[in-house]
């Protein structure tokens, strides 16, 4: 996976853990209701495995969630009153790549 999306990952995986936790839920307790292993809810709560969209919603409905609320929200974007700007030049390449990769899908 490209670097660029490691952090999406590792954000994505830390909301799953907080909520997870909040619940009082063990991890191989997760892992049960989502049907993957202890070790893959693991990689995913550390960023390490990544997951397909489908389970996004899957994750949301067992941890009483809406399934936006999982996603990570990002502050590449400065808001204005017409459009979003980029922040910075790494902030734009980011997006540049983004774009890119979704062209080539």
């Amino acid at each position: 996976m490209n670097m660029q999306f490691d952090d999406i990952y590792q954000r994505f995986g830390g909301l799953i853990k907080k909520h997870r936790r909040g619940m009082c839920m063990t991890q191989d307790e997760l892992a049960t209701k989502v049907n993957l292993s202890r070790a893959s809810i693991a990689n995913i709560e550390s960023g390490r495995q990544k997951i397909l969209l489908h389970q996004v919603y899957v994750f949301a409905k067992f941890l009483n969630m809406k399934p936006t609320d999982l996603l990570p929200k990002t502050d590449i974007f400065e808001q204005s009153h017409h459009s979003p700007k980029l922040k910075t030049k790494k902030d734009k390449a980011w997006v540049s790549a983004i774009m890119k990769q979704a062209e080539n899908a």
